[in-house]
């Protein structure tokens, strides 16, 4: 059996009869004959808006596979699993001393490749890095990452 309820308002003055009517949580209003209550895009006061989810249209971006089942060595670490320890300076080129999280010391030099982007640029105060990430909708999106050399006193 189906249960509702309606309130039936008549009004002298106007000579019209106003019925609402609830049923199963939803609501309707009758005016007169064959004209129905418009909320005007309006939300209804009485549904929670806790329960309602977020939609997002921002894709989400693909979580890396965990460290075990990633290449050995620096190119199985992430951008963000590496520190910055040091510096060595040769005559052609700048070295970057690493390290991971695996607490393991890496040696790279720019254009070396990581899990996720590669050594960019490397300054005597800075080392940039480009992070190469996919979203759930295959879409790479580039950015960069700077990182300074971690000391004892920092």
């Amino acid at each position: 059996m189906k249960e509702f309820l309606c309130f039936r308002v008549q009004s002298k003055l106007l000579g019209l009869t106003l019925v609402t009517c609830i049923f199963l949580g939803l609501s309707t209003v009758a005016v007169g004959q064959g004209s129905k209550y418009d909320s005007l895009a309006k939300r209804d006061p009485f549904i929670s808006l806790a329960k309602k989810e977020a939609k997002s249209d921002a894709a989400e971006m693909v979580l890396p596979p965990p460290l075990g089942s990633r290449p050995p060595g620096l190119a199985g670490l992430l951008i963000s699993e590496v520190t910055v320890t040091g510096m060595a300076t040769g005559p052609e080129k700048q070295m970057v001393i690493l390290r991971g999280i695996d607490d393991t010391t890496y040696f790279a030099t720019e254009g070396s490749k990581l899990f996720d982007g590669f050594l960019e640029k490397v300054t005597n105060e800075q080392v940039m890095f480009k992070r190469e990430q996919v979203d759930t909708r295959g879409k790479k999106r580039v950015s960069s990452v700077v990182k300074r050399i971690q000391t004892e006193d920092r």
